[in-house]
């Protein structure tokens, strides 16, 4: 899409949002940090929000940064977000 910034994308037929569950897959890029500050006033409605990393091959983090879920898991609880993370992947099977 190349748009620049983050978006949210819904099916043109949604007449309504369902924000009891959502899935934010992470990676510890500028971008992705933006898009989860912006989307923090929906996810305060959630009712459950699970993390999930994006691990590239070797295991290696997607955007090679340090800030992993934990630390991110932290700052969404400071912002009255409660989210829990859910390992996927080659480091999940191990």
């Amino acid at each position: 899409m190349q748009a620049g910034r983050p978006l949210f994308i819904a099916p043109d037929n949604v007449s309504w949002l369902d924000l009891r569950s959502v899935l934010m897959a992470w990676k510890d890029t500028p971008e992705a940090r933006r898009a989860i500050a912006y989307s923090l006033p929906m996810l305060r409605k959630a009712k459950e929000v699970t993390i999930t990393e994006i691990v590239e091959a070797g295991g290696q983090p997607a955007g090679g940064g340090c800030r992993g879920p934990g630390m991110l898991l932290t700052w969404l609880s400071r912002h009255g977000v409660s989210a829990s993370e859910v390992r996927a992947g080659a480091e999940a099977e191990t």
